[in-house]
């Protein structure tokens, strides 16, 4: 792939695809760069290398910004939340995924189901319920 010079432009080019949550991978490869060149570059902010902790903040906060959005739009309904949902649940699987947790014994499960006894309540001339006492 091409240069990996970290420059101001090239995180922000970076970022704004990851806002709208494209992976890391694709981000990366778009502006011609490996993933694991970005991958070394958080590895090397991790360490302390404060040439890259800005890349490594604007990052997570991208990051952050891509599951607002796609929460908000899976919250708010209509056009788009079936999408932003599905999104959610497969690239964040560990925080919005519907696998189930397994169950903490291995006892088979007891279902119970009760039958309600039906209620007689007085009602008035006009078929509304009669409050208790009246």
């Amino acid at each position: 792939m091409g240069s990996s010079r970290i420059t101001p432009e090239l995180i922000e080019a970076i970022c704004e695809d990851l806002e709208v949550a494209v992976p890391l991978k694709y981000a990366a490869e778009a502006q011609g760069l490996s993933e694991s060149t970005v991958y070394e570059w958080l590895a090397k902010a991790k360490a302390g290398n404060k040439t890259y902790a800005e890349f490594a903040d604007r990052v997570k906060r991208a990051q952050g910004k891509a599951v607002g959005v796609l929460h908000r739009a899976a919250l708010v309904g209509g056009k788009g939340s079936s999408g932003a949902t599905w999104l959610l649940s497969k690239r964040y699987r560990k925080d919005y995924g519907d696998d189930l947790p397994p169950l903490e014994n291995d006892k088979p499960l007891e279902i119970v189901q009760r039958r309600l006894d039906p209620v007689k309540v007085p009602v008035d001339d006009d078929g509304r319920a009669i409050a208790q006492g009246e």
